[in-house]
């Protein structure tokens, strides 16, 4: 939304519209409050967009038009810094009664460029604007210390970017409309996940490997082990095959260094049935712990 500036002396400026990327300038002055409602049916009847009836306010200091000066609306916001044709245009501040400051770069009364907002709630942003949002590589701080660091496309994360937390966990990869999305690696202290990510969850194809050295390689969906898969065990041990919610589902093969189970799974449990042939065929005379082949520690 454009800064605009109304009330100079009793001169005002009304409309700024944006069309197509555009942004055109209408301009008048001691316009009366007909004129205004004829101007806004004639708006309104084109069907233009962006079209931004500035409140009034008055020029305190230095010259609004062209040149420093600074500008106080009349529900206490102010701008102070260069100005061009009547818009804020060059080095400005802005200070909102909400609680909001932007220092930086302003092209016809919009955020463009380097830039710096601040928040009420501690918050801020440091890095690149167009059109008044930010646009191109920044850096937004959280006031309880998260952080994100990358690219951004109409005030949204959106490319490439880091964000860090202050729990330690860590996501580096591809961000869309503010999430997760894309290639990226996560860690937190529990684990390390190298894939897929759907808006914000573990999705596709990827890589987890825990802490404590197990690692499961294969499909993920809403952010759980679900698909084909293989789960390796620190040990060695090892499952191929179906999983579902993070349990062995399905078609699957356990090895070991001394054993090897082929049958059907549910609930990270063999079937029976299976698990009866298997000890028809493997066990017999044999005194092993079944329960220590079937979930190896």
């Amino acid at each position: 939304m454009p800064l605009m500036q109304q009330g100079h002396n009793s001169y005002i400026t009304a409309i700024v519209i944006t069309l197509d990327g555009i942004i055109k300038k209408l301009l008048y002055k001691r316009s009366s409050m007909m004129t205004k409602i004829w101007l806004m049916v004639i708006v309104m009847t084109l069907g233009l967009s962006g079209v931004i009836f500035a409140q009034e306010g008055e020029c305190t200091s230095g010259n609004c038009n062209n040149g420093q000066g600074t500008y106080t609306w009349i529900d206490g916001n102010t701008y102070i810094g260069l100005w061009k044709d009547g818009l804020p245009n060059g080095q400005g501040k802005y200070t909102g009664i909400d609680g909001i400051t932007y220092v930086g770069q302003w092209i016809d009364g919009e955020k463009n460029g380097q830039g710096t907002e601040t928040y009420q709630n501690g918050d801020e942003y440091v890095g690149q604007w167009k059109d008044g949002k930010k646009n191109g590589q920044g850096t937004y701080t959280y006031q309880n210390g998260n952080k994100y660091e990358g690219q951004w496309i109409n005030g949204k994360k959106d490319g490439l970017g880091i964000a860090t937390f202050i729990s330690g966990s860590k996501y580096d990869g591809q961000w869309k409309d503010d999430k997760m999305n894309g290639q990226g690696i996560q860690i937190n202290e529990s684990y390390k996940y190298v894939g897929q990510f759907n808006d914000n969850q573990r999705n596709g194809q990827g890589s987890l490997t825990f802490s404590l050295g197990d690692r499961y390689e294969g499909q993920f969906k809403n952010d759980k082990m679900n698909g084909h898969g293989i789960y390796t065990w620190i040990g060695g041990d090892k499952f191929e095959g179906q999983f579902k919610d993070n349990q062995r589902n399905g078609q699957g093969i356990f090895t070991s260094s001394t054993v090897k189970i082929v049958g059907n799974w549910t609930e990270d449990e063999l079937d029976e049935i299976d698990l009866k042939k298997w000890k028809e065929d493997n066990l017999k005379d044999q005194k092993i712990f079944i329960r220590n082949i079937l979930k190896p520690e």
